[in-house]
């Protein structure tokens, strides 16, 4: 364990947090400028799970699956970044197979983020991104958004339910983009490589054990 995990107390312990909503806006709160992780002007890309898994048997978006409570956390903090004195730009993509951008630009405008979201977040994209879960794609993805912007701090933030790893030749490349990559694991342990990749690019990779009503 290095010095600079040392200094991560979130490390230490996983998350035992009843509801996915409460988890969710925990860790962006945990990674916004309020507690003094994110300096002013961050442009923060958020990449959602929208895979099969995170709902279930054509449920989409139905009460008590991780789909919803993803959107409704999402919703909540961009209202709580536009009040917060130093908002965040932030962008939306959500993914599966395939990514699909949910909102156009950056924004701090929570009205122009909630809007995207109900437009876009629809059962009928089902067919356009499939039910896997590309991490590499939506990665991918989610660092050319970052890099047309001119802040000098970027972060990404990636909600994922799925037992994947990325592949370290784009780990690689977002850290030489300066890009801080972190991720929220639901309902399953993070794995080491995982942390790893999280903590090579300087940001981490926090477990949300929740309670939801899609069985396994």
């Amino acid at each position: 364990m290095d010095s600079n995990t040392l200094q991560r107390p979130w490390h230490y312990a996983l998350f035992q947090i009843p509801a996915l909503l409460t988890a969710i806006f925990f860790v962006l709160a945990v990674l916004t400028s309020n507690l003094g992780w994110f300096p002013p002007n961050v442009s923060v890309q958020m990449m959602l799970d929208l895979s099969g898994s995170t709902y279930q048997n054509g449920n989409f978006q139905g009460a008590g699956t991780i789909m919803a409570a993803e959107i409704e956390a999402v919703k909540d903090y961009a209202r709580q970044n536009a009040n917060s004195g130093k908002a965040n730009l932030l962008s939306l993509s959500g993914f599966a197979d395939q990514v699909i951008p949910i909102t156009k630009k950056f924004s701090s405008n929570p009205t122009e983020i909630e809007q995207a979201i109900d437009q876009v977040v629809q059962p009928s994209i089902e067919q356009q991104i499939g039910g896997g879960t590309n991490l590499d794609l939506a990665v991918e993805n989610g660092l050319k958004s970052l890099n047309t912007q001119k802040q000098q701090f970027k972060e990404m933030l990636v909600f994922t339910d799925g037992e994947i790893n990325l592949k370290p030749w784009l780990a690689a490349r977002v850290k030489l983009s300066g890009v801080r990559l972190n991720f929220l694991v639901v309902d399953k342990p993070v794995s080491n490589s995982l942390a790893q990749v999280a903590g090579l690019t300087g940001g981490v990779a926090l477990p949300a054990f929740v309670k939801t009503n899609i069985e396994v």
